[in-house]
C-alpha cells in the first residue's frame, strides 16, 4: 500500500473515532440532564382543611363506676333577661348515665355562653316534684331564678337592680300550701346592703326583709323556710364594719315588709360564717351556724326555739369547726348537720338524739367537705353533696350514722352547691361549674 493510501485510511480512522466519541459524549450528556435536571421542581403538600370553629359548653362527666368515660351533657345557650319580668325558655337536652348502679339525668338550666356567670345557687322542689333554683350571677350582679316544666328550663331576672353580690347566699324555698308559691331571700351586697325577700309566680315582688343603710350588711349568709301557715322564717347574718356581728332570725308575710320582729340569737365576735334553718312540724326554726368567738372560738353551733323560747347548743368545739354547715330534721324533729372541718379538711356529720349530739367524719380522703348541703328521704337516709378540693370533684354521700357510702356525683369542677329530695325520695342537685354554667342533676331510681 503506497505512503498516500495509508495516510488517508489513517486519517479515516482518527474521524470515525472523533466521531464516535462526540456522539458517546451527546448521549450521556443528554441522559444526565435527563435525570438531573438544572432546576428542581416545588415540592407539593396537601393542607387538610380547617373544622369550623364552633362555642361549646362542656358539660360535666358523670362518675361511673362501669365505664371510664361518662357521656357528655348537652347544654344549650339561654338569652339575658333584662328585666324582672322578661322570662325565656329553652328546651334542655338531658344525658343519662350509670353511677354506681343508680340512674343520674344531667342537664344545663342555664349556659354562660348566654351571658349569665352563675355562682351561689339553691334548689328546692315543689309539690310535683318540680325543680327551683335560684342563682346569683357575677357577670352583672343580678339574681335569677329557673325552674323546669314540661321538659323546658325557664329562666327569669328575679332583681335585675345590679346590686346583688354573686359570693353571698341566696336560699330559696317553695309554699307547697299556697300554690307552690317561690320564696327567695338574698343580701343586697352593693345596695343599702338590706335583707331582701323575693315572692310570687311570676313575676317576682321584691320587699326587704329588713332593711338598713350605711355600713350594715344585713343577709350577708341567709336561709329561708316556709311555715305550714305560710308563714317566711329567715334566718341571717348581721354585721358591721366594726361590730356587732350577730346571727338574727325574723319571719313575716309576703308584702308586709321590713318585718319587726327579729330576734338576735348570740353575738359573734366576726361576722362571717354560713348559717342554714329548717322547721320542724311545729314551724318553729331550727338553725345551724358557724360561731367565730373573741378566743378565738371557731365552733359549730346549733339554736333552736320551743315553747319556752330560744335554746343555743355547741355541737363541736374541738378545733376549726362549722363552716359551709347545712341542717335538715329527720322525722322525729332531730338535727342532722352537715359541716367542713378546717383543721383537717375533712367533711363531718353531726346529729341529735335523747343521748344528745354524736359527731363523726363521713369522708376524710383529700380536702373534702366545702360547699355541702344536706337532705334526707322518707325513710331518713341521709345525702350529702360536697367539694373535693383536691380532685376539683363534686362528690355525694348517703346512709346514716356509722355507715356512710360516698362516690363522685361529677368530675367537673366548680364551686357552690345544693341539695333536696323529693317526695317520691328522688335526689336533685345543683352546682356551678368554672365556666359560670348552671347545672342540675337528678338522681332516678
Amino acid at each position: 500500500m503506497d505512503t498516500k493510501r495509508k495516510a488517508l485510511l489513517i486519517i479515516t480512522l482518527l474521524l470515525a473515532i472523533v466521531i464516535t466519541g462526540a456522539l458517546l459524549f451527546y448521549g450521556c450528556g443528554k441522559d444526565k440532564e435527563e435525570l438531573v435536571p438544572s432546576t428542581l421542581p416545588e415540592e407539593t403538600t396537601t393542607t387538610a382543611p380547617q373544622l369550623a370553629s364552633t362555642t361549646t359548653s362542656t358539660a360535666p362527666e358523670l362518675a361511673s363506676t362501669t365505664t371510664s368515660t361518662a357521656p357528655e351533657l348537652t347544654s344549650t345557650t339561654i338569652t339575658f333577661p333584662t328585666t324582672t319580668s322578661s322570662t325565656t325558655t329553652t328546651t334542655t337536652t338531658s344525658t343519662t348515665t350509670t353511677t354506681a348502679g343508680e340512674q343520674f339525668t344531667g342537664e344545663t338550666p342555664s349556659d354562660h355562653g348566654g351571658g349569665i356567670g352563675a355562682d351561689f345557687n339553691a334548689i328546692a322542689v315543689d309539690s310535683n316534684n318540680k325543680p327551683h333554683i335560684s342563682f346569683a350571677d357575677w357577670n352583672s350582679g343580678n339574681l335569677y331564678y329557673t325552674a323546669k316544666t314540661n321538659g323546658t328550663w325557664t329562666l327569669e331576672a328575679v332583681d335585675d337592680s345590679m346590686t346583688v353580690g354573686s359570693d353571698e347566699d341566696n336560699s330559696i324555698a317553695v309554699d307547697t300550701n299556697d300554690n307552690n308559691k317561690i320564696h327567695i331571700s338574698y343580701h343586697d351586697k352593693w345596695g343599702n346592703k338590706g335583707l331582701r325577700h323575693a315572692y310570687t309566680d311570676s313575676p317576682f315582688d321584691l320587699e326587704y326583709a329588713q332593711d338598713t343603710s350605711g355600713n350594715i350588711w344585713e343577709g350577708a349568709h341567709n336561709s329561708i323556710a316556709i311555715g305550714s301557715d305560710s308563714t317566711i322564717h329567715i334566718a341571717y347574718l348581721y354585721r358591721t364594719i366594726s361590730g356587732p356581728h350577730e346571727v338574727r332570725y325574723v319571719s313575716g308575710t309576703s308584702g308586709s315588709g321590713p318585718w319587726t320582729n327579729v330576734t338576735t340569737i348570740e353575738n359573734l365576735a366576726n361576722g362571717y360564717g354560713e348559717i342554714s334553718m329548717a322547721l320542724d312540724g311545729s314551724n318553729y326554726p331550727h338553725i345551724s351556724y358557724y360561731y367565730w368567738g373573741s378566743g378565738p372560738e371557731y365552733d359549730l353551733k346549733y339554736a333552736y326555739k320551743d315553747g319556752t323560747g330560744w335554746h343555743i347548743e355547741t355541737v363541736e368545739a374541738t378545733a376549726n369547726v362549722g363552716k359551709y354547715n347545712s341542717i335538715t330534721l329527720d322525722s322525729s324533729g332531730y338535727p342532722h348537720i352537715s359541716y367542713y372541718n378546717d383543721t383537717s379538711d375533712d367533711l363531718k356529720y353531726a346529729y341529735k338524739d335523747g343521748g344528745g349530739w354524736h359527731t363523726e367524719t363521713v369522708d376524710s380522703t383529700n380536702d373534702v367537705g366545702r360547699y355541702n348541703s344536706i337532705a334526707r328521704d322518707s325513710s331518713n337516709t341521709i345525702y350529702i353533696v360536697y367539694k373535693d378540693v383536691t380532685s376539683d370533684d363534686f362528690k355525694y354521700a348517703y346512709g346514716s350514722a356509722g355507715s356512710w357510702t360516698t362516690d363522685v356525683l361529677t368530675t367537673e369542677g366548680g364551686n357552690f352547691s345544693s341539695i333536696v329530695v323529693d317526695n317520691e325520695n328522688k335526689i336533685h342537685f345543683s352546682y356551678t361549674n368554672w365556666d359560670g354554667d348552671l347545672r342540675y342533676i337528678k338522681k332516678n331510681w
